[in-house]
């Protein structure tokens, strides 16, 4: 009934109403565990499991909870609800923390509140909390919710959200050391999220910059200038004359292999293995 209700002010034509009414109404299910089933029970909550209209209704039963929430930024994919929480800046670390707690008790009470109104119980045992700032530690307080259990939401380092592991620093590392750094796909995937928003911000007020902050060299040209200097100075020590030495050794060994010239008392075996040069590549 609250279900039928909340879609009805959303402004569902009453044909559809029914229709929706009569597909959650006396509904029986059974379980199913290696070939053997269970006998048919009723169902009072939920909806039917694989159907495509599932989802749907879900979705358009909590499309208020975002405006519920006050003092955060709300993130909903499914029944998964991701929650950011900032606190002031420019204050003392400890203050912080004493205005974080404050914040993060009135979220945990609209929450509830939400909960109860939609009678929709909240995962206490998969809710986890994620500090982020330049301090080392989390802050030293206890994240507790009112429902009246002892159980508190734990500080991680880190947690998995919709495949994507997030940590404390907000960085890649072990995201790129998991799936893989040299996948044209992810790399492409990081840099239209991250890159290109970046470009595609700059590019309207260029203009509108100073002449010095427009001819500021790039990261790029100041790298490319940093090893132009390391180049040349390497040049004249030990480590770039062995490494001179075994560029010209690689080139000898190619025009040998190529059979342009020929070393005394050195034959080609026939189980030899092409490769390529590291200094080429």
């Amino acid at each position: 009934a609250g279900c039928i209700g909340k879609i009805r002010c959303l402004g569902i034509p009453p044909a559809y109403l029914n229709w929706i009414y009569a597909w959650l109404l006396d509904r029986r299910s059974f379980i199913e565990i290696n070939e053997t089933r269970s006998r048919w029970f009723n169902i009072d909550k939920g909806c039917p499991q694989g159907s495509v209209l599932s989802p749907t209704l879900f979705i358009t039963y909590n499309c208020d909870l975002g405006s519920s929430l006050a003092n955060c930024t709300s993130h909903l994919f499914a029944d998964d609800l991701a929650v950011i929480v900032a606190d002031q800046l420019g204050i003392k670390y400890s203050y912080q923390c004493l205005d974080l707690e404050k914040r993060i008790k009135i979220f945990i009470d609209h929450l509830e509140y939400y909960s109860y109104l939609t009678d929709q119980p909240i995962n206490t045992n998969k809710t986890q909390a994620l500090f982020t700032a330049r301090a080392i530690d989390h802050p030293k307080f206890d994240i507790h919710f009112n429902s009246g259990s002892k159980e508190k939401i734990n500080w991680v380092p880190e947690y998995k959200y919709l495949g994507y592991l997030i940590s404390s620093k907000l960085d890649w590392d072990k995201f790129l050391k998991l799936f893989g750094c040299t996948s044209p796909t992810l790399r492409k995937t990081l840099f239209l999220s991250f890159v290109l928003p970046i470009f595609t911000w700059v590019y309207p007020i260029f203009p509108f910059l100073s002449v010095k902050q427009q001819n500021e060299k790039s990261f790029e040209d100041r790298c490319a200038a940093y090893w132009e200097r390391y180049l040349y100075v390497l040049a004249d020590s030990t480590d770039g004359m062995l490494l001179f030495e075994k560029a010209n050794l690689n080139v000898l060994r190619q025009s040998w292999i190529n059979k342009d010239s020929s070393i005394k008392c050195l034959r080609k075996s026939k189980r030899f293995v092409s490769n390529e040069s590291v200094i080429e590549t």
